[in-house]
C-alpha cells in the first residue's frame, strides 16, 4: 500500500508540475497575462481527464484479465508468501 501511495504521489506531483510550468511558459515566453493563460490550459486538462477515463478501465481489465475476481491472484500470492516465510 505504501508503494501505491508513493506512486500516486509522484504522478500527482508530475501533473501539477506540468500545469504549473505550462502556465509559466504561457506567461513568460508567450507574453500572456494570467487571465489569458488560463484558457490555454483547458484543452490539456480535458485531454488528461478524457484519456484517463477512457484508458483506465481498459488497462485495468487488461491487467486483471477478467471483469471480476482479478484481484485474487496477487492477494493469494501474498498469502502464500506470508505462509512460507
Amino acid at each position: 500500500m505504501a508503494a501505491a501511495n508513493a506512486a500516486m504521489f509522484v504522478c500527482g506531483m508530475g501533473s501539477f508540475a506540468m500545469w504549473f510550468f505550462m502556465t509559466l511558459y504561457a506567461q513568460n515566453v508567450l507574453g500572456y497575462t494570467p487571465i489569458e493563460a488560463r484558457p490555454g490550459l483547458v484543452p490539456s486538462s480535458l485531454a488528461v481527464v478524457a484519456a484517463g477515463s477512457k484508458l483506465a478501465p481498459r488497462l485495468m481489465l487488461a491487467l486483471r484479465g477478467t471483469e471480476r475476481g482479478g484481484g485474487r491472484c496477487p492477494r493469494d500470492r501474498g498469502r502464500v508468501r506470508l505462509a512460507v516465510d
